[in-house]
Formats: structure tokens, sequence, C-alpha cells
């Protein structure tokens, strides 16, 4: 089921970062996971958006029961600079040339990624954050300890800390 690895993946990247995960980078990181598992094009069709809206509405529903149960905060406020894409268009770090496009756009390396589409995805994520507080979802020391023991139970490396 693809919303269940959906689900271990928004886990194991709140775990692994050291500041709270904006919403629209974790909106976007789950509408590019469903892009490539689902080989959706970059339009803007009207049933690309409604898939769209559907995951929003089902990543909602879920974090709002995280919050529920405790293992997860949400609050607003500005985003880590870290969120923000990366322009590697001039001087920047060389990537990989087999590099996929999408997991350029995840890595949020603008100007990676020749796609018109993914390229306005970046400038408008970027405006998003940017422009105002927004919301920040990070996990509770419940929902720490809980991932840590479910990677460390499937044989991953979970290293305490932040």
């Amino acid at each position: 089921m693809a919303g269940q690895h959906v689900l271990e993946d928004v886990l194991n990247t709140l775990y692994s970062l050291p500041y709270p995960m904006p919403w629209p980078r974790l909106r976007d990181s789950v509408h590019l996971a469903y892009r490539a598992r689902f080989q959706l094009d970059g339009g803007s069709g009207i049933q690309h958006r409604m898939w769209f809206e559907h995951a929003d509405r089902d990543l909602r529903t879920v974090l709002d029961a995280l919050a529920d149960l405790g293992a997860i905060e949400r609050d607003r406020g500005m985003a880590d600079p870290v969120f923000f894409d990366v322009d590697v268009s001039g001087a920047g770090p060389e990537l990989p040339a087999d590099m996929p496009p999408e997991l350029a756009e995840l890595l949020g390396v603008a100007g990676a990624v020749a796609d018109p589409a993914a390229q306005e995805r970046a400038r408008a994520r970027r405006e998003e954050l940017t422009a105002g507080p927004v919301e920040l979802i990070r996990l509770t020391e419940l929902g720490t300890r809980a991932v840590r023991q479910r990677l460390l139970a499937v044989g991953r490396d979970a290293p305490v800390g932040r």
C-alpha cells in the first residue's frame, strides 16, 4: 500500500531532521513521491490536482492522529533556511549526471531540473516558505523514541541525537 510507505518515509524524515519540517516541504515531498510512483507528468491537469488534494487531506488526517497521540508537535513559525531550494546553476556543487530529476527536486536543487513544471514548483515553494510563518512539524520525545525503536527493529541505524 503506497500510503503506508509514505507514512514511514514521513516519520523517518522527521526523525532525521534537526529542525522542524515546514508543511510546504513535507507536502511537496509527498507529492513528488506520488509523481515518481505513479509516473505523473508535471502537468497541472484537474485530475492531478485532485490526487494531490486527496493526498494532502490524507496526510493532514494522519498528522492529526499523530498529534492526538502525542507523537508530533505542530507549531507556526519561519522555516529554517535549510529547507529553501539550493541554486546550483552557477558555481555550486556538481551533481551526478545520472541523478534522477525526482531526486534532484526532492533535495531542493534548483537549476538541476530541466522540467519547467518542477522549476515552477520550486519557485512557488520557496515563495511560500519565505513569505511568512508556516506550519512546522516535529516529532515529540515519544514520537522520536517510537520511530527509533521501529528503525532498530528492522535493522536500520538510528542514532540518538538532536
